[in-house]
């Protein structure tokens, strides 16, 4: 049964932790963060077609995992694909640079009016169990 208290995160791994970030894509991909849905992170931007880079608030030990789900109200979807991580710095810069791809492997350009929701699962301690 469900604790609807909901102020423990429970996971095995020890200091399991989990952001939430939202953004929303204009014209050429630009991101715009929705800072209340997106609680420890400090900023997304894009590097370049499909590529962004989000920054996080704190530094953590270890990225363990991360997802994404695309909502569009309207309109083509355009290139069906998924997002990959390309590199991750969580322990020192506090960063992730995520890339979304075709079937293919190659960059992907968001379409404008995309929002994307990412839950971020992240290692807060350096203590294996």
């Amino acid at each position: 049964m469900a604790n609807r208290n909901f102020n423990r995160y429970q996971a095995l791994t020890k200091e399991a932790k989990a952001l939430f970030a939202q953004f929303s894509v204009a014209a050429a991909g630009a991101p715009t963060l929705n800072a209340p849905a997106s609680l420890g992170i400090t900023s997304i931007v894009r590097n370049s077609a499909g590529r962004y880079t989000i920054t996080l608030d704190d530094k953590y030990n270890d990225l363990l995992q991360i997802t994404q789900s695309r909502v569009l109200a309207s309109g083509a979807p355009g290139a069906v694909g998924g997002m990959i991580v390309r590199s991750e710095a969580v322990d020192t810069d506090k960063t992730i640079v995520i890339e979304f791809v075709d079937s293919a492997g190659a960059a992907i350009e968001l379409v404008s009016g995309s929002l994307v929701r990412l839950k971020i699962n992240l290692k807060n301690s350096s203590v294996q169990r």
